[in-house]
């Protein structure tokens, strides 16, 4: 018989081997993929260097001609026959307890008809891209105040006993969402401080604004809003259109690298300049930065609403459409704390997104136009506003609906709303601002042009995209506050 000594060399023989041959293997395809991502670098290099030649030709060729943009009557007949009036979304149920910044606590109206109320609040703490958790819990009675510490969001519990009517409890639970308080970062010195408010629909033409929100309209010019008469999406879908005004570059298939550097994005270089930021809206899923950002990079904000999301309507079902969050439509909520947000204290950026009222059915849209006008009059008479320039915005037209079968609408799809409003500073420090933004009303504008306009805003010009397309006499983004001298 074999020693056991020899055995057990025999043994760690064959493991050596099963080692050697496993390394062999990974060192094999470690070389194979290394050869592939070259071969598909010097693809994409390829590519690009074909495209930037035929953008040369193209502005070679075209140069001096000018562009002539689409007159579309807003009111058109064929676009009018699509039109139909829908009933108003109501959402039902009252909700027990309501939040105003980092503070929640029951209703008085709740109070009122309840007595001996006791709600158990647990906070929804982020910790990753698509993970969170509830906190521990906390029991408040009656009137006592829930401070939001360590997180925007918290899911709340309560049961309550009729005041007129002694009987069985009753009971509520759901989500609520406010602003806890943020340590405010070092400040810096660049810049004159001034503050953005972004507000996009996800499908929102020029021409449709006019057509189903007519008094959010009407409260825009009031307010002497600057309606651009030339603005062109660059891209496809709605990180085709959005992608390039956080970045100042093209989403495209040309990149050698798979992802976009996080650190590119405006909302990193003002995290970074002390600004407080806020990124409210959007689908988890299909949102604006998906397959752009490596999903291990976080895009830096203060609030977003990610981990509300994930939680009230879960991984699966976080894409979809909902209209009511609770006792309010979603899109109020956003409204709501996008209006909270912009009378916080330190400079602030905040970029929100509604999609429910317009995307898949753009008839919704006059659903919100009250409250959106609302929104924009407490804008407008807030102290707080005198330093914030407003963006009232699309990100494209009807991109998916039946409604691009009529002509129009499919020009519409490439022409979204892009209304700016200036801050009273702003004007005072910069007084032919307003004069160059006038003049640049029928100017062809598009996304690129507005980063360049938030970098010179927020005194930030030197982070700009500064690319000039092949054969071009200026870069592909200028900033609207200075004469635009093409079409």
């Amino acid at each position: 018989m074999k020693s056991s000594k020899a055995i057990a060399l025999k043994n760690n023989l064959y493991i050596y081997v099963a080692v050697m041959v496993v390394i062999s293997i990974l060192a094999i395809n470690y070389i194979r993929r290394l050869n592939m991502e070259d071969k598909i670098r010097s693809d994409f290099d390829f590519i690009y260097q074909a495209m930037q030649e035929d953008l040369r030709n193209n502005v070679l060729e075209n140069k001096g001609k000018g562009c002539i943009m689409p007159k579309l009557d807003p009111f058109d007949e064929d676009v009018l026959i699509n039109e139909k009036k829908l009933p108003t979304g109501v959402c039902e149920g009252k909700d027990w307890v309501e939040c105003i910044f980092d503070k929640c606590s029951v209703a008085k109206t709740v109070q009122d008809d309840l007595k001996d109320v006791s709600c158990v609040y647990r906070d929804i703490v982020y910790v990753g891209n698509t993970t969170q958790h509830l906190g521990p819990a906390r029991t408040l009675n009656d009137g006592q105040i829930y401070r939001l510490r360590k997180s925007d969001f918290v899911h709340v519990a309560c049961i309550g006993i009729n005041r007129l009517h002694p009987g069985p409890q009753f009971k509520w639970s759901g989500f609520k969402a406010g602003l806890r308080r943020v340590h405010l970062r070092k400040r810096s010195s660049r810049g004159p401080r001034l503050n953005v408010a972004m507000l996009c629909f996800g499908a929102m033409s020029k021409n449709s604004f006019t057509r189903k929100m007519p008094e959010s309209l009407a409260t825009l010019k009031k307010m002497g809003a600057f309606i651009l008469n030339g603005y062109n999406i660059v891209g496809d879908g709605t990180s085709g259109a959005l992608f390039p005004i956080f970045v100042g570059d093209e989403m495209n298939i040309t990149r050698s690298t798979e992802f976009f550097d996080a650190k590119d994005c405006i909302l990193h270089q003002l995290f970074k300049m002390g600004y407080r930021t806020a990124y409210f809206g959007d689908s988890p899923v299909h949102g604006t930065f998906k397959g752009t950002f490596d999903d291990s990079q976080s895009l830096p904000t203060d609030h977003h609403l990610l981990p509300l999301l994930y939680s009230v309507y879960g991984k699966t079902r976080a894409n979809t459409r909902h209209f009511c969050f609770g006792d309010m439509p979603l899109y109020r909520l956003l409204l709501n704390l996008t209006h909270q947000f912009t009378r916080l204290n330190g400079p602030r950026f905040s970029f929100t997104f509604i999609t429910d009222v317009n995307h898949d059915e753009f008839n919704m849209a006059s659903a919100a136009d009250a409250d959106l006008a609302s929104f924009l009059h407490r804008f407008h008479k807030s102290r707080h506003m005198k330093k914030t320039m407003l963006f009232v915005m699309g990100a494209h037209g009807s991109s998916f609906s039946s409604l691009r079968e009529v002509p129009q609408l499919t020009l519409e799809d490439h022409l979204p709303l892009m209304a700016l409003v200036l801050p009273d500073r702003l004007k005072q420090i910069r007084p032919d601002a307003t004069t160059a933004l006038a003049a640049n009303l029928d100017v062809l504008t598009t996304p690129f042009d507005i980063h360049s306009t938030l970098t010179d805003v927020l005194g930030i010009e030197d982070t700009r995209n500064q690319y000039t397309v092949p054969g071009a006499d200026m870069e592909r983004g200028l900033t609207l506050l200075r004469p635009v001298s093409v079409c």
